[in-house]
C-alpha cells in the first residue's frame, strides 16, 4: 500500500511542476503542468501538440494553435519560445537573441522578459511583438493582435494587422506587401467574426473595411501559399478572396 502511495505521489509530482520562471534552454515537456506561484494558472504542452495556458478551472486563456501538429516546445536557449513540427518552427514568439526568462504569471499572463526586466512578448499582449503563428488558418472569432503575424503554412506569407490600423498581406518581409485593407491611421481593431465577416473598426465602432460576407456555412479565414487571403465555407467554397 505504501509502495502504491509512494508510486502515485511521484506520478503526480512528475506532472507538475511548481515554477513559474523558466529558463532559456527548457524543454517543455509534453503533459507536465507548470503553474504560477499562486497555484491559479498554468502552461502545459498537450498530447495532441497544442501549448496552451489555463486556469485552475481549466479555461484556456491562450494557446500557440499548434494542436495535431506541434511535437516539441522550448523555451530555446537564443530565448526564443518555439512549438516546431519536427524540424519546422509553427509558433514562435519572436525573442530570440532578447529573452532572459519565460514566466507564468499570478494574473494569467505569460510573459518573455528581457535582461532589464521588460517585458517583450506576451500571450495577453496588444504590444510590438504577439508572436508568429504558421498554421494559415485564422477561425472565427479571432481578434487580431497588432503586429501579430499569421503566416501561410509555408511561412512565405503572412498577414498581419500593424500598429497604424492597417491590415496587411506581406510576402516575406514588409517590403513586398500585395493587399491590405487601406486603413492606415483609422484602424483600432481588426476581427474575423462569428458571422464570417473579416472587419476593421475605428475608436468609434465604425466598420472601416468590411468583406461584407456573412454566411452561417463560413467556416475559415486561410492565408495561402499562393499569395492569397481567402474566406471559406465547410465545403470548401470561396465566399470572398483578397485577389
Amino acid at each position: 500500500m505504501k509502495t502504491k502511495l509512494n508510486y502515485l505521489l511521484a506520478l503526480l509530482v512528475s506532472t507538475q511542476f511548481f515554477a513559474q520562471i523558466l529558463n532559456p534552454g527548457t524543454e517543455i515537456a509534453k503533459e507536465r503542468k507548470y503553474y504560477s506561484s499562486n497555484s491559479s494558472y498554468y502552461l502545459v504542452f498537450q498530447g495532441d501538440g497544442n501549448l496552451v495556458m489555463y486556469n485552475r478551472d481549466r479555461v484556456a486563456l491562450w494557446d500557440a494553435k499548434t494542436q495535431n501538429r506541434g511535437t516539441r516546445a522550448i523555451f530555446q536557449d537564443d530565448g526564443n519560445l518555439v512549438v516546431y513540427n519536427n524540424a519546422s518552427a509553427i509558433f514562435a514568439s519572436n525573442t530570440n537573441g532578447r529573452g532572459d526568462f519565460l514566466k507564468i504569471q499570478d494574473d494569467g499572463n505569460l510573459v518573455v522578459y528581457g535582461s532589464r526586466g521588460s517585458a517583450i512578448w506576451a500571450s495577453k499582449s496588444q504590444n510590438a511583438n504577439s508572436g508568429s503563428y504558421y498554421n494559415g488558418v485564422i477561425n472565427k472569432g479571432k481578434r487580431f493582435n497588432k503586429e501579430e503575424k499569421n503566416y501561410s503554412a509555408s511561412g512565405e506569407y503572412y498577414l498581419v494587422f500593424q500598429h497604424d490600423g492597417n491590415l496587411v498581406m506581406y510576402y516575406r518581409s514588409k517590403s513586398n506587401p500585395i493587399w491590405s485593407s487601406n486603413t492606415q491611421g483609422r484602424g483600432d481593431r481588426a476581427v474575423f467574426q462569428q458571422d464570417g465577416n473579416l472587419v476593421v473598426y475605428d475608436q468609434n465602432n465604425i466598420a472601416v473595411f468590411a468583406t461584407n460576407r456573412t454566411n452561417r456555412d463560413i467556416d475559415k479565414l486561410t492565408v495561402q501559399d499562393d499569395g492569397n487571403l481567402v474566406i471559406y465555407t465547410y465545403n470548401d467554397q470561396v465566399v470572398w478572396s483578397a485577389k
